[in-house]
Protein backbone atom coordinates (compact mmCIF):
# COMPACT_ATOMS: atom_id res chain seq x y z
CA UNK A 1 0.00 0.00 0.00
CA UNK A 2 1.12 3.60 -0.44
CA UNK A 3 -0.02 6.62 0.92
CA UNK A 4 -2.42 7.61 4.26
CA UNK A 5 -4.87 4.71 4.69
CA UNK A 6 -8.33 6.76 5.15
CA UNK A 7 -11.89 5.18 7.11
CA UNK A 8 -14.43 7.92 6.95
CA UNK A 9 -18.06 6.84 8.52
CA UNK A 10 -20.70 8.79 10.05
CA UNK A 11 -18.56 12.37 10.34
CA UNK A 12 -15.58 10.14 11.89
CA UNK A 13 -11.98 9.78 10.04
CA UNK A 14 -9.73 7.60 10.63
CA UNK A 15 -6.18 7.78 8.68
CA UNK A 16 -2.68 6.81 8.72
CA UNK A 17 -0.18 9.73 8.56
CA UNK A 18 3.34 9.91 8.44
CA UNK A 19 4.54 12.95 9.59
CA UNK A 20 7.78 12.70 11.49
CA UNK A 21 6.72 9.37 12.77
CA UNK A 22 4.09 6.73 11.58
CA UNK A 23 0.93 8.21 13.36
CA UNK A 24 -3.01 7.37 13.70
CA UNK A 25 -5.54 11.02 13.77
CA UNK A 26 -8.97 10.18 14.38
CA UNK A 27 -11.30 13.27 13.68
CA UNK A 28 -14.66 14.21 14.27
CA UNK A 29 -15.77 15.91 10.87
CA UNK A 30 -18.52 18.18 12.32
CA UNK A 31 -16.40 19.74 15.38
CA UNK A 32 -13.39 20.01 14.17
CA UNK A 33 -11.18 17.88 17.07
CA UNK A 34 -9.12 15.44 16.91
CA UNK A 35 -6.52 13.18 18.25
CA UNK A 36 -3.10 11.60 17.49
CA UNK A 37 -1.73 8.45 18.43
CA UNK A 38 1.85 7.81 17.39
CA UNK A 39 5.22 6.74 17.59
CA UNK A 40 8.58 8.22 17.86
CA UNK A 41 11.34 5.94 18.56
CA UNK A 42 10.12 4.20 22.04
CA UNK A 43 7.64 6.53 23.09
CA UNK A 44 4.04 6.21 22.21
CA UNK A 45 2.76 10.06 22.02
CA UNK A 46 -0.78 10.95 22.51
CA UNK A 47 -1.92 14.25 21.22
CA UNK A 48 -5.41 16.46 21.17
CA UNK A 49 -7.23 18.89 19.47
CA UNK A 50 -10.43 20.64 20.50
CA UNK A 51 -13.02 22.47 18.57
CA UNK A 52 -10.65 25.74 16.87
CA UNK A 53 -7.76 24.72 19.11
CA UNK A 54 -4.39 24.00 18.33
CA UNK A 55 -2.89 20.88 19.27
CA UNK A 56 -1.63 19.40 23.19
CA UNK A 57 0.34 16.75 24.22
CA UNK A 58 -1.87 14.97 26.05
CA UNK A 59 0.48 12.33 27.15
CA UNK A 60 3.81 10.21 26.51
CA UNK A 61 4.77 6.79 27.05
CA UNK A 62 8.13 4.83 27.10
CA UNK A 63 8.17 1.29 25.64
CA UNK A 64 11.24 0.68 27.36
CA UNK A 65 11.02 1.68 30.87
CA UNK A 66 7.53 2.36 31.66
CA UNK A 67 7.66 5.99 32.30
CA UNK A 68 4.13 7.71 31.37
CA UNK A 69 4.45 11.22 31.64
CA UNK A 70 0.97 13.78 31.48
CA UNK A 71 1.86 17.50 31.17
CA UNK A 72 -1.35 18.14 33.22
CA UNK A 73 -3.34 16.82 36.35
CA UNK A 74 -4.38 13.08 36.44
CA UNK A 75 -7.94 12.60 37.39
CA UNK A 76 -9.94 9.38 38.17
CA UNK A 77 -13.20 10.63 39.49
CA UNK A 78 -13.11 13.46 41.93
CA UNK A 79 -9.76 12.33 42.98
CA UNK A 80 -6.38 14.36 41.48
CA UNK A 81 -2.78 14.12 41.41
CA UNK A 82 -1.73 17.53 40.44
CA UNK A 83 1.41 18.41 38.58
CA UNK A 84 2.99 19.40 41.89
CA UNK A 85 2.61 16.49 43.56
CA UNK A 86 -0.12 17.31 45.95
CA UNK A 87 -3.15 14.31 45.99
CA UNK A 88 -7.25 15.75 46.34
CA UNK A 89 -9.91 13.66 47.43
CA UNK A 90 -12.96 13.22 49.01
CA UNK A 91 -10.89 10.92 51.68
CA UNK A 92 -9.15 13.52 52.63
CA UNK A 93 -11.79 16.68 52.64
CA UNK A 94 -9.73 18.14 50.13
CA UNK A 95 -6.08 18.39 49.82
CA UNK A 96 -3.74 15.85 51.41
CA UNK A 97 -1.67 19.02 52.39
CA UNK A 98 -4.38 20.72 54.18
CA UNK A 99 -5.17 17.40 56.02
CA UNK A 100 -1.86 17.09 56.76
CA UNK A 101 -1.65 20.47 58.39
CA UNK A 102 -4.72 19.86 60.21
CA UNK A 103 -4.20 16.85 61.80
CA UNK A 104 -0.13 16.75 62.69
CA UNK A 105 0.51 20.73 63.34
CA UNK A 106 -1.55 20.00 66.49
CA UNK A 107 0.22 17.54 68.25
Amino acid sequence: MTGPLILSESGVTIKTTNGDSPQYSVQNVVSGADFNIDLLGAEVRIFGKGSGSGQVRIATFNLNNGDWSAPGHLRAGNAVFNTEGSLYGNMWGGWIHDWLSANFSAR
